[in-house]
This record gives structure tokens, sequence and C-alpha cells, in this order.
């Protein structure tokens, strides 16, 4: 798993009418994980995250279904928010800590295969838009575009960042040099 905080690249002290806020601002840590299935693994997860104490959590490779209801999760302070693969395997799913303001994103029925799930977020006044993504490894070019279009298409309003999270299963690209 990964760790990070929202909002901040800095631990460096911030003084002013603003310190307070930023404060708080910084303490929306996050965590991302594949999960390579997450039924077999809720009693660990939900001991990660009472430990760790994460608000936001992107978890990939659920391997989910319908048939396995949100409950399962025994995860009380959070919010779930999931899109399951049709079929063995994938899925993604983020949660976020229930005291947080959040809402599902719509997702256009076009990209309805692609595994993405959105979630807007409000804290200390700043608007963020959370996507996460699983790209399976044999996915085709036409399939892939389609993927690229769709988070094209939720990349947030203006007035809110984007953070995007996941396994895009690109093995070959020096992502350093594209960033």
């Amino acid at each position: 798993p990964y760790r990070f905080p929202i909002g901040s690249n800095t631990n460096q002290p911030i003084a002013g009418k603003n310190a307070a806020k930023a404060r708080d601002f910084r303490q929306l840590d996050c965590c991302y994980t594949n999960c390579r299935s997450v039924s077999n693994k809720f009693t660990e997860l939900n001991h990660y995250l009472l430990e760790n104490k994460f608000k936001i959590v992107f978890l990939t490779e659920t391997w989910l279904s319908s048939q396995i209801p949100d409950f399962c999760f025994n995860l009380p302070n959070y919010s779930i928010f999931r899109k399951d693969r049709c079929g063995r395997g994938g899925g993604v799913a983020i949660l976020v800590d229930s005291t947080l303001s959040c809402s599902l994103v719509h997702i256009d029925l076009a990209y309805s295969l692609c595994e993405v799930i959105a979630v807007d977020l409000v804290t200390n006044g700043q608007k963020f838009r959370l996507i996460c993504c699983y790209r399976p490894p044999s996915l085709d070019l036409l399939s892939s575009r389609t993927l690229v279009d769709c988070l094209r298409s939720l990349m947030g309003p203006a007035s809110a960042q984007t953070i995007v999270m996941g396994d895009f299963n690109f093995p070959n690209i020096d992502w350093t040099r594209y960033i």
C-alpha cells in the first residue's frame, strides 16, 4: 500500500490565518492498494484501517460481485463506493471516512465497461474529485482509448483538484519521464 497526504507536498510549518485549515487539510491521509481479491481479506483490511486511520482508501482488483454486500467490509466508519466487474477479477472501490462529505460521481453509460469509480469530496472548503481506476493488462487499444476518454470526462470541474489512483498495468512506461 502507498500512503500519502492530500493537499500538501511539504511538512513545513504554515503560519497565518490559514494555519489551522492547512493543518486539517494535511491530515487527510490516503492509502492505495491492489487487493487481488478483498473478500478473503476483510478482517485484515479492517484491522489495517483501524490501526492507520486513513481518511480515504483506494482499492483495485477487489474481485467483488453484486452477491457480496457492502456490510461484509465491516467498516462502520467508512462510506463505501465501488464498481464491480461483471465476471471474475477486476473491480475498484473508494472508502471514505464517514465524517467527510462526499458524493458519488455519475459516469456516462458509454463508459460502463471501464473499471472506474469517482467521488467528489469537500473538506475545509477544498473540493476534490477522487478517481480510482483499474486497467487490465490484456486491455486492447480501443478499450484503452475508451478508458482514457472516461478519465478525461471525469477530470473534475475547474474548482476541484483531481486525484487519480489505480493500477494501469503499463509496465514499460517510464512514469518519471511523463510526470
